[in-house]
């Protein structure tokens, strides 16, 4: 029967007694489904939620640079959207299409093939970072800072299991030289200086892959580099990272390749 009809003839027709706890108890039940309703984030969404969570830009005084992994970021950007909606595959695809990241899936999928190839061959190669800081017109404050920050990124993103560093040094110089006389530094989590990077070298039981940032992080000199290599037989591969991906040398190419020895 209708409410209408029962307000037109209300001498006719009675209301029944309702079961008000009934009532309440699917009201209660409505409201909770209504708060269970997930609308899955876009694929155009998610890229904006991360870039409005990670500038692509530092900002001086407030960020600062760090590698993070593909795992990283999903777990970053998981506690924002819940219930796993985004995999971790899905997110780095994304990330990569989208445009505001200085890289390509290429690259990323460059930089995880080679974190891939250093996890499983541990046993018989030992991946070994060099960091060099040239003697610049900066403070040593902040000098210190990018060198510490680049040990960081040897360990985090390209797993070296240890980093040596040459402070204040000129690229240009002989690999075999450098550090002869210096006074031990004061950097975070790293494992000596340029003669440290040699004995490592020489008593390595493993392989060598030696492991630097950009063209000019080991040497600006390609007869310097194909010494350093001839003397040191222990080093199979010279890994370059330069930001957005990474390039493997063999041994073979750095003595043999004037190609590649012209890179540097």
């Amino acid at each position: 029967m209708s409410t209408k009809r029962v307000n037109i003839e209300p001498l006719r027709y009675q209301r029944l007694p309702q079961d008000t706890k009934q009532e309440q108890q699917c009201d209660d039940r409505n409201s909770s489904e209504f708060f269970n309703i997930f609308i899955p984030p876009s694929r155009s969404a998610v890229p904006e939620l991360v870039a409005n969570i990670m500038s692509s830009t530092p900002i001086p005084g407030i960020t600062e640079e760090y590698f993070l992994t593909e795992t990283d970021v999903h777990d970053l950007v998981s506690a924002y959207i819940p219930d796993d909606i985004v995999a971790s595959d899905d997110l780095s695809t994304w990330m990569s299409k989208d445009g505001s990241w200085d890289f390509t899936w290429d690259d990323l999928s460059d930089i995880q093939e080679y974190r891939s190839l250093v996890k499983s061959s541990m046993d018989t190669k030992c991946t070994v970072g060099f960091v060099l800081k040239s003697n610049t017109n900066e403070p040593d404050t902040t000098k210190k800072k990018l060198v510490n920050l680049q040990i960081y990124k040897m360990k985090s993103k390209l797993l070296c299991e240890a980093v040596f560093v040459s402070f204040n040094t000129s690229a240009n110089d002989l690999i075999a030289d450098r550090d002869v006389t210096t006074l031990p530094y004061t950097f975070d989590d790293y494992s000596g200086n340029t003669q440290d990077l040699i004995t490592k070298i020489t008593k390595s039981a493993r392989q060598i892959r030696l492991v630097v940032i950009d063209h000019s992080g080991l040497t600006t000199n390609p007869d310097n580099i194909r010494l350093f290599i001839s003397l040191n037989k222990s080093i199979q591969e010279l890994v370059e990272d330069i930001g957005h991906k990474v390039e493997v040398y063999s041994r073979y190419d750095l003595l043999k390749n004037i190609k590649i020895l012209n890179k540097f």
